[in-house]
């Protein structure tokens, strides 16, 4: 079923909403997990701070992903598989890091750890407080979000559809947003890692190759924002230049990278480094892992989106020009 143009504008902009919320306590916490001490009364608290910051980037994620499966006109295979990703990191995750973390916040230890340096635990305390606030507000946008996807009647005959050419931009669009969120994601938690870790001795391996991923990660956001453009400006031409571009990147770089750091934090160097900076070794670690764990789903975008800005607008011009041959 096609949704009306208006409730896919009212989709976008709830599944906007949800990603700035999603990536903004991201950005928030996870700078404050790089900052807090991850020593004895500050080790529950310093946890948490990160799975909180990692679940948010997951959310930021597929919440996008949710907005794909929204405009996707027909069955409903994708919005399924979003709703549920999101649903099970909204429920063990989101939900149980909002209540965990505050736990951690106002126990003995949690405010001896902010005795310590005031300064981190009013931040800390400022932004899990947001994040409570706005739990029931991030709630409202999925519920209706699903009341117009899932719940609403058909619209009326009389509403406005976009056409499929429109649509299939709308998705290479959203898509494009998809894949450079993380991307960036990547690189702001990578580059955190790199200019907090040492780079001599048993570190030097690891240092390089948060460097060079952090940096391939960023590049790689500037690329598939150029295919994305590429891909809604019926460029043909500029896609293939930005997805030459992205592939080079992608493959002597992103999995370059991926393979290198793993190999180099889980060498003997790479555990001596990590037990001699416990902190920002487990911040590095959690990060590649989680590199690892999207690996697959970033290729998925990168699939959907050459299908849809080259392949599909390939086979809908021969369906059009087999028409008016017949005719």
């Amino acid at each position: 079923m096609a949704l009306s143009t208006r409730r896919k504008i009212i989709c976008g902009g709830l599944g906007f909403l949800m990603m700035t919320s999603n990536f903004s306590f991201f950005l928030g916490f996870w700078d404050l997990y790089t900052r807090i001490s991850q020593d004895s009364a500050c080790a529950g608290t310093a946890w948490w701070l990160g799975y909180d910051a990692i679940v948010c980037a997951l959310e930021t994620y597929f919440a996008c992903g949710l907005l794909i499966g929204a405009f996707w006109d027909g069955n409903r295979v994708l919005w399924w598989l979003f709703f549920i990703l999101h649903l099970v990191d909204a429920v063990p995750g989101y939900t149980v890091a909002t209540i965990f973390l505050g736990k951690h916040i106002y126990s003995a230890d949690g405010q001896a750890c902010f005795d310590v340096d005031p300064t981190i635990g009013s931040a800390v305390q400022a932004a899990w407080i947001c994040q409570a606030v706005f739990y029931v507000y991030y709630c409202g946008f999925m519920a209706f979000l699903f009341y117009q996807v899932v719940l609403k009647e058909e619209d009326d005959e009389e509403e406005a559809v976009l056409s499929q050419p429109d649509n299939d931009k709308l998705l290479i669009f959203v898509n494009g947003i998809m894949m450079m969120a993380s991307n960036f994601m990547h690189a702001v938690g990578f580059w955190y890692c790199f200019v907090t870790m040492s780079t001599t001795g048993a570190c030097a391996g690891v240092s390089y190759w948060l460097g060079f991923d952090a940096i391939v990660c960023i590049i790689e956001t500037s690329f598939a924002g150029g295919m994305m453009l590429g891909g809604i400006i019926d460029g043909t031409a500029w896609f293939w230049f930005f997805w030459i571009l992205h592939l080079i990147d992608a493959v002597p770089g992103y999995t370059l990278a991926v393979v290198k750091l793993g190999l180099a934090l889980n060498s003997e160097d790479g555990q001596q480094c990590l037990e001699a900076h416990p902190g920002v070794g487990h911040r590095s670690y959690e990060v590649w892992r989680i590199q690892v764990i999207t690996y697959v789903l970033y290729v998925c975008n990168m699939l959907f989106q050459t299908y849809m800005s080259d392949i599909k607008k390939q086979k809908d011009a021969k369906g059009t020009w087999l028409i008016l041959a017949s005719d």
